[in-house]
């Protein structure tokens, strides 16, 4: 993935967006409340508007795995 990153030294190794300290469950939160990828842009500097479509994919990749489905 060009802009989703996972490291133990950064976030405890949540998957974040590459060059901040975004997390991706962070990004998910901010867009389910109504934010666009711009207004997020503003308020936390840095943010790639243009990493949203990869974000979505990899949440969607996430829950479709068996051992993330609620019994």
């Amino acid at each position: 993935m060009k802009w989703i990153v996972s490291d133990h030294d950064t976030l405890a190794g949540q998957p974040r967006i590459r060059g901040t300290r975004l997390s991706v469950a962070f990004v998910l939160e901010c867009l389910s409340q109504g934010m666009s990828p711009e207004e997020i842009a503003k308020d936390y500097p840095g943010f790639p508007p243009e990493c949203v479509s990869e974000v979505l994919h990899f949440a969607a990749e996430r829950v479709s795995l068996p051992e993330t489905v609620a019994p």
